[in-house]
Formats: C-alpha cells, structure tokens, sequence
C-alpha cells in the first residue's frame, strides 16, 4: 500500500480519536483505560488473561498485549475458551528485547472469532513481567471486552487456564481483516507517522515554492 500524505494523516487522527488505525485491508483496535489501571507482577509462565466476545465472526491476523518483560524474552501468544479453558490458539515462542512497557506483538496469524463464544487472550513470559490492566469494560464495534480476567497457570513449556475469574481487563490490540491483510503499524510506532507527516509537509512545501 502506497502512503500518501492524507492516508498518514488519517491513520493519525483515528489513533487520536478511537483507538482504532484502519487500512483497506486491516484494522487495529487497542484498548486499556488509565482510570483504575496498575500493573500486575507476574512469574515466568504466569500471565492474566483478557476475556472478550464479538457480535459477528472476526478474522484476528494477529494480537499485542501491554507487558513489562524482565529482560530479553520469549512470549508465546495464547488464545483460550473461556468458559472451558480449552487452547485454542498458541504462536510459539517469539523473542523479544526487553524494551521497557508496551504492546508485544504476535507474528502475522490467522483465528477466527465466533459469536457466541468468550475468548481468553495473553501472552507468557519465559522471565516474567509486569502486565498493564484495569477495571473496566470496552465496547469498540463488534468487539466486547470485559472484566473479570483469569489466569495462566503451569509453566511457560506447559500451560494451561484457570476458570475462575478475578478483578480486571488486560491492555491488548488486535488486527483484524482478511487472512492476507498486511501488518499495520502497532500503537508504539504511531509517532513514527508524526515523523513521516512532517517529512511529507516539508516536501510539499518545497515543491510548492
């Protein structure tokens, strides 16, 4: 996809305004809410899981979630039942520097969201982390996310879910669009277009001269 000038200005303004960054083929949406918001200490293997449900099916091409990491990781991204703890979905381990707070992203992966089905989203630490969560429940579209997180429990090789549910939501984004749809910038590289609009504003501005 070609970025033009007003297709980065665009993208820019919807972070700012929604929580959600849209392209002809992808779209992202994060949420997390400062109010009531802390970060949960957790062991390598052990992680909350942020429950969710959608109105209609939801093709997810990939997920990030909002962790600390204690040094260099590896993080496997995990997609659980909810009500029956089944795994439904794991990556593997991907490596990641230890970069400070923020969203974590998965590989490019394609899962299917069903209506009618609670789903449980994280991801695990092999060194363990600190994880952003709150206590409150977002709507973005056909997206439901909700309080009352569970847990991991095992270790990073051998992990399952418990059921029983606990205070909060945990800070995830997600990608979403057709199995095909190309990676789309995550929340901490949206500066990075700040930075390209400026570039692109002094070429025009030169141009026009």
């Amino acid at each position: 996809m070609k970025l033009t000038f007003k297709t980065l200005a665009s993208m820019i303004a919807l972070v700012g305004v929604t929580g959600v960054v849209s392209t002809a083929s992808a779209t992202m949406i994060t949420h997390e809410d400062a109010a009531g918001s802390f970060r949960t200490i957790r062991s390598a293997g052990s992680a909350p899981i942020g429950r969710l449900t959608v109105d209609s099916v939801q093709t997810l091409t990939g997920f990030g979630v909002d962790v600390d990491i204690n040094g260099n990781s590896d993080l496997n991204f995990l997609i659980f039942n909810s009500n029956s703890g089944a795994l439904l979905f794991q990556s593997g381990p991907k490596s990641f520097l230890d970069t400070g707070a923020g969203y974590k992203f998965s590989n490019a992966m394609s899962f299917t969201l069903q209506a009618g089905i609670t789903y449980g989203l994280t991801a695990i630490s092999n060194v363990g982390g600190s994880y952003f969560v709150d206590g409150a429940a977002n709507n973005i579209g056909a997206f439901h996310f909700l309080t009352g997180n569970q847990n991991t429990t095992g270790t990073f090789t051998s992990i399952s879910m418990t059921t029983g549910q606990a205070c909060c939501d945990i800070g995830t984004a997600l990608i979403v669009g057709p199995a095909d749809a190309a990676a789309i910038p995550e929340p901490s590289s949206v500066l990075l277009f700040g930075a390209a609009l400026t570039g692109l504003a002094a070429i025009r501005r030169r141009r026009s001269v």
